[in-house]
């Protein structure tokens, strides 16, 4: 049979991006049409392509994704109509991964959303009339919106070495921006918009040029800039999404297809108020038949399965929450320009417990390079809130680890009553049923949360006392007395905390007899674990407001700050205005609490500092 070798004929009726020249001139071999436009897929061969992303940096024409701006005062409500994720949150030079659904529930198409402004955002399909349809729906909507493709074209960095590229043409704005975060920038005067959403498992930056006509330009600027890190165009890698576990549309995604069959169910919210298009389709499509299989009934009505499956969860956020306490504890001790000897890695190591060498390590890394902490004026003794924050938060540290560890044996052991050995066909009575070896962890960690909480506001407390604060004005208020500053905010903590200690109160030994004086002796770890959920709730709380106050203070001391605890300053600013004068702050709270719980503070830190809190 004679071997088929196809090629497309390149000519007027297609479009081409504004770096086809340079991929022509770059020798780009191949190319498919996307989006009614030429792609380059492949310039030397798919695995050097590939060894290229992987071990240096590469260069690719993603032109071909198109943009449509979605713009006016009726912007937000439609890019929400035409999503199932909730983007509520999708701030400023935020960036989210969406789908589009149709009224069935199916996939329209997958995109990456872009804000650009407040009434003002980019969607980026994968190939696909996307354009028509959004126009279609707006014109049938009624809503004040614009539909239309920008001149934007993409040009995509990919590869380990890709942030050196970035820094030769953006300097420390490359560095420094966030993932899945966009900045409006220009290099030699070439307007664009500088992205780091990714399409593919690499460290990845786009760069949207915004002036079709000097693409050829910026490809040479980019191509210049990488030499010395051995920079190749390449073609977009399917090895590395597939390596990568990243889904894209026509490739792995189909109209027939809905977010519950790909896998990606937490991109819908049925929750919201807000409508979307295949809503109530969606809701159908999420309900499905439970399937009682062996033990299934058991696990339903027993209540220590309840309470171990709660359990674990509290714990797996008491963890998270952890790092966020020494990344607030850091902020505030820099704030009162603390005498860091207290966390000398020596004195806890001479006592041996691994929480406190733990919380103290994560302390002075965070604070590493600080002008404000290393410039003087320390106490000989700092008082107890500050010094022995090691101590007492690294004591919760271990006391999770604790019920960690029983929550895990008793995920994966068997709590049945009878217990039937099949192969020995024996019957087993007992009570592995009972709830103690997890409530009575769980009452610990609930006690230690709250005690930590009082460290926090505590620690809160001397940045807002001018008696207390090293400098610092009244209650942070850059007009004390004619402004309140966070007085108010150290209410709504201390009213948390006294929640807290209530909650505090153990419930393991409130057990009280029940039938007939047969279950006479009950863990009551189920309300355990309950109100341990409560008082670690109202923790963020308490802890969102200590980091508040903390950026205030650090703002005010107008120096440099630590290496980790810059990175937790700039998210802060990126949701939160600095308090110049009074204003309502129980938004503030609330957005601080959702900062906190959305992680990126703690991906951040532990991705540029390379340490894991």
């Amino acid at each position: 049979m004679e071997k088929f070798t196809p090629y497309i004929s390149i000519g007027s009726r297609v479009r081409k991006s504004p770096y086809f020249e340079s991929t022509k001139r770059c020798g780009a071999k191949a190319f498919s049409i996307y989006n009614h436009m030429y792609m380059p897929t492949l310039y030397t061969s798919v695995v050097d392509e590939y060894w290229s992303m992987v071990n240096d940096v590469v260069m690719i024409d993603v032109g071909v994704e198109r943009q449509i701006e979605i713009k006016g005062p009726d912007a937000h409500k439609l890019v929400q109509f035409i999503t199932p994720r909730d983007v509520s949150n999708c701030d400023l030079g935020k960036c989210y991964y969406i789908l589009l659904t149709g009224e069935d529930g199916g996939i329209i198409n997958d995109a990456v959303l872009l804000r650009l402004s407040e009434d003002q955002f980019w969607v980026s399909p994968g190939d696909g009339d996307v354009l028509l349809w959004i126009q279609g729906i707006a014109i049938n909507s009624g809503m004040d919106v614009e539909i239309f493709e920008p001149d934007v074209s993409p040009l995509q960095m990919g590869g380990p070495k890709s942030p050196h590229v970035m820094r030769e043409l953006f300097g420390d704005l490359a560095i420094d921006l966030g993932y899945y975060r966009a900045e409006q920038t220009e290099v030699n005067g070439i307007p664009l918009v500088l992205g780091r959403t990714g399409w593919s498992g690499e460290i990845s930056y786009e760069l949207y040029l915004q002036d079709g006509t000097r693409g050829n330009e910026l490809w040479e600027l980019v191509e210049k800039a990488g030499e010395k890190y051995n920079i190749k165009p390449a073609a977009p890698q399917l090895i590395r999404s597939i390596e990568g576990g990243i889904l894209s549309y026509a490739s792995d995604i189909s109209r027939q297809d809905n977010p519950y069959t790909i896998g990606l169910d937490r991109l819908v919210n049925l929750d919201s108020e807000d409508d979307f298009i295949g809503k109530e389709a969606l809701k159908k499509i999420g309900l499905k038949p439970l399937e009682l299989e062996a033990r299934d009934g058991l696990a339903l009505i027993n209540g220590s399965n309840v309470l171990t499956a709660l359990a674990a969860i509290i714990l797996y956020d008491a963890k998270k929450w952890m790092k966020l306490h020494d990344i607030a504890a850091a902020m505030t001790l820099e704030a009162l320009m603390a005498n860091m000897k207290p966390y000398d890695k020596r004195i806890h190591q001479l006592r041996g417990f691994t929480g406190s060498q733990i919380v103290a390590n994560n302390l002075n890394k965070l604070t590493e390079e600080s002008e404000i902490l290393f410039s003087g004026g320390k106490k000989v003794q700092d008082a107890y809130s500050m010094r022995s924050t090691p101590q007492v938060a690294g004591t919760l540290r271990d006391s999770i680890n604790y019920a960690a560890n029983q929550v895990e044996i008793e995920l994966n052991g068997v709590g049945d009553n009878p217990i039937f050995l099949t192969e020995e066909k024996d019957v087993l009575t007992g009570a592995n049923f009972q709830g103690t070896p997890i409530a009575l962890p769980m009452e610990m960690v609930g006690t230690g949360l709250s005690m930590v909480a009082v460290l926090s506001e505590r620690r809160m407390n001397r940045l807002t006392n001018p008696a207390l604060s090293v400098g610092l004005p009244p209650f942070l208020a850059e007009k004390p007395g004619l402004h309140s500053g966070m007085m108010l905010s150290q209410y709504t903590a201390d009213a948390l905390i006294a929640e807290t200690r209530i909650l505090s109160h153990p419930a393991a030994n409130q057990s009280i007899p029940a039938a007939a004086d047969q279950e006479d002796f009950v863990s009551m770890g189920l309300t355990t674990s309950q109100k341990t959920k409560q008082i670690l709730d109202n923790c963020y709380g308490v802890l969102a407001i200590e980091m508040m106050a903390a950026a205030q203070a650090l703002d005010m001391r107008k120096k440099s700050m630590g290496v980790g605890t810059s990175i937790a300053h700039k998210i802060i600013r990126e949701n939160i205005d600095y308090l110049d004068e009074d204003r309502p702050l129980y938004n503030d709270h609330n957005k601080m609490v959702d900062i906190l719980k959305s992680e990126r503070i703690i991906d951040e830190v532990e991705s540029k500092l390379n340490i894991e809190l």
